[in-house]
């Protein structure tokens, strides 16, 4: 599944938002703060002068399981900053530690 939704994404929303969907003329999609059925509003009807309209092109299933694939790109960006902010702590606690070492 995880194959066909990428090629989904790919050939119809990289374009816009790039092949990482971190964004380039749409949004960035990894941070969506929508709910599932707001997305799939958007994705199949489309916004008037900013997206297309999918509706047509994209069945049931296929729109549910891109929005599924966004929701997966939410999470590994939550885990992304959590562990930048934890080797950013721990970067931070080891300067101290070795500072305190070279003043004593």
């Amino acid at each position: 599944m995880q194959r066909r939704v990428v090629i989904c994404f790919r050939l119809n929303c990289a374009h816009c938002h790039a092949d990482d969907a971190r964004g380039d003329e749409g949004p960035d999609l990894h941070d969506l703060h929508r709910s599932d059925a707001r997305i799939h509003e958007v994705i199949t009807a489309g916004i008037k002068g900013e997206m297309p309209s999918f509706g047509k092109k994209l069945g049931d299933p296929d729109v549910r399981r891109l929005i599924a694939y966004l929701r997966t790109l939410h999470r590994l960006n939550r885990s992304r900053r959590f562990v930048q902010n934890l080797l950013q702590k721990t970067a931070c606690a080891a300067a101290v530690q070795c500072s305190s070492h070279t003043h004593s």
